[in-house]
């Protein structure tokens, strides 16, 4: 039953991951053995991330985006999947005050 769930070898997305809450589960997607994108807006913070996810033993790549912005997000699927050939999970814990009615019937697919 433990290998039904294992998130193993996935790679795992996680916006907001230079936060407290979005850090956390990248911290335990590591501990799982999961594949890390650590996604924000501040490069320096992410890097910061990913050296502590690296350092747990895990495999972990910082992408600089903006989730309220849809060729931002655009780039960082093509950088995501140039790395690892796909994406598996993604969480999105980023935090945004702007209504999603603001940005039209576009959809970023990952």
């Amino acid at each position: 039953m433990k290998d039904l769930f294992s998130i193993k070898n996935k790679v795992a997305v996680i916006t907001g991951a230079s936060g407290v809450l979005g850090g956390s589960l990248a911290k335990s997607f590591i501990e799982a053995g999961a594949k890390v994108v650590a996604l924000g807006r501040n490069q320096e913070t992410l890097d910061s991330r990913v050296k502590e996810l690296v350092d747990l033993g895990g495999n972990a790549f910082a992408v600089e985006a903006n989730v309220m912005n849809i060729e931002s997000l655009e780039t960082a699927a093509e950088k995501i999947t140039e790395k690892y050939g796909k994406i598996d999970i993604l969480l999105n814990i980023a935090g945004g005050n702007i209504l999603f009615s603001n940005f039209g019937a576009r959809t970023v697919i990952f």
